[in-house]
């Protein structure tokens, strides 16, 4: 299954899928987990995956598939991205191999460009598999900075449990009190009335994973993600965006080209550099890494604001300059 699929599926049938097919052996462990019988875990899989958010913490953390957690942060602000171990920082070799990894999906996305621009491939699916592909390429980026700097790649604070009455209050804490949004108007934007969002303010009520969803899409702190993150090798941050010095005259496939470029200068800084590389080098190859990751941010932007992904705001344009 695709990484496009998957965030489009509802989240009981990916489960489903990646239980029976793939990971059969972890339903008694998942179910164990979540205190419920092998039976029990899939008649609630049938009827909705309705997790309060809890559960959601010990399935990400039980259910190691990075698919699970893209599904809750598909379509948000906010970018899934490995957090590294000491053992995964340690020489150039890995650095490289990560460097690898990005160069093939900025190749992925050039053929598969080349292949909807000729026609032989088109759709929606299709438009959502290039942007994954870019999506991958930042969290790897992102992975192999912070291996440079030696530190997590989150820079927000983490979600402090202790004190908290749970999920529900702490979205009453990061989005309604420091956030400023109105509780009536945060019920209107999750379609639920005003009773019923502070029946999960308050903890009540639970709020259901498409409504956490939501939540990330209209709310995208990366304190929330974290909070159900917890204990996963995974962190959320905010999407690196394209600066506003963007070339206008480059198109998709010239703005993917550059990316390549600077994905291979990078690779050759780090094959020229000394072993152990010397201050002057991490300081080089940190820089030409922000300006990798800066034009990633550029070509995902193209691709979803020209010709591709927003047929109406290309016309639009085209009526204004007419």
């Amino acid at each position: 299954m695709s990484y496009a699929g998957a965030t489009r599926v509802d989240l009981g049938e990916l489960i489903r899928r990646i239980l029976v097919h793939e990971k059969p052996w972890a339903v008694t462990q998942l179910a164990a987990a979540l205190g419920l019988t092998p039976g029990g875990l899939h008649v609630r899989l049938r009827r909705g995956a309705r997790f309060n958010p809890d559960e959601l913490v010990i399935l990400l953390r039980e259910l190691p598939d990075e698919r699970l957690a893209r599904w809750m942060l598909a379509g948000t602000g906010l970018l899934l991205v490995r957090q590294p171990t000491v053992a995964e920082c340690e020489g150039r070799v890995v650095l490289l191999a990560s460097l690898l990894r990005v160069a093939g999906e900025c190749l992925a996305v050039l053929l598969d460009l080349a292949a909807v621009l000729e026609g032989s491939l088109s759709g929606p699916q299709q438009h959502a598999e290039l942007e994954n592909h870019l999506d991958r390429a930042q969290s790897v980026m992102l992975q192999a900075k912070s291996c440079l700097a030696m530190q997590p790649p989150n820079d927000g604070p983490r979600p402090d449990r202790v004190g908290s009455n749970g999920f529900g209050t702490f979205v009453n804490e990061v989005v309604v009190k420091e956030g400023r949004v109105s509780p009536r108007q945060l019920a209107a934007s999750l379609a639920l009335g005003y009773h019923a969002l502070h029946a999960r303010l308050v903890g009540r009520v639970a709020f259901a994973p498409d409504e956490i969803r939501r939540l990330l899409q209209l709310h995208p702190d990366p304190r929330i993600a974290q909070y159900l993150l917890d204990g996963t090798p995974y962190v959320a941050i905010a999407r690196p965006v394209a600066s506003g010095d963007v070339d206008a005259d480059y198109g998709p496939v010239q703005t993917g080209l550059l990316s390549l470029y600077q994905v291979i200068r990078l690779m050759g800084l780090l094959l020229g550099a000394s072993d152990p590389p010397t201050c002057e080098d991490v300081t080089e190859a940190r820089q030409q890494i922000g300006g990798a990751l800066r034009q990633l941010a550029a070509w995902r932007w193209r691709l979803t604001r020209i010709g591709h992904q927003a047929p109406d705001d290309c016309r639009e344009r085209e009526a204004l300059t007419a």
